[in-house]
């Protein structure tokens, strides 16, 4: 009886080693993507952070961080919020809805504070438009 051994062909392991590494990347990078909001915890979680960094530094907030900030927003109200609404408990629908009314009223009061700016730098031109024809007029008589 002849038994004959033979060594592995480690060329045929070596040139399929990129292709497996390839694979795991791949398969990595899917389920790093897929967690972003994978879980209702991590919707909860990333929402009030989210929230609470617009909270803190909404005054300060120029006009593109507030456009960064309305798409981030639109994502959680209207896509992620959806997709676990079913699974939150009462408590936790509630805690997003008061979130959601939060970001609506930084909105408003910004909107406001701008009307209010507005109005202040129209009254201002409107006393000095009136400064200056009461001048003008004393000059006249």
């Amino acid at each position: 009886m002849n038994i004959r051994v033979t060594k592995p062909n480690n060329n045929k392991m070596l040139k399929k080693l990129p292709l497996a590494i390839v694979m795991c990347g791949v398969m990595v990078t899917l389920v790093f993507a897929s967690c972003k909001h994978g879980t209702k915890e991590s919707f909860l979680e990333n929402f009030s952070n989210f929230m609470s960094d617009v909270n803190t530094s909404s005054q300060n907030y120029s006009t593109d961080d507030w456009k960064s900030a309305d798409k981030k927003f639109a994502d959680f109200k209207n896509k992620d919020f959806p997709r676990w609404k079913d699974e939150l408990s009462t408590a936790e629908k509630v805690q997003v809805n008061l979130e959601i009314a939060n970001y609506e009223a930084l909105k408003l009061k910004k909107g406001i504070n701008e009307v209010k700016g507005q109005f202040k730098d129209a009254v201002n031109m409107g006393k000095s438009i009136i400064k200056d024809v009461k001048g003008d007029t004393t000059k006249t008589k």
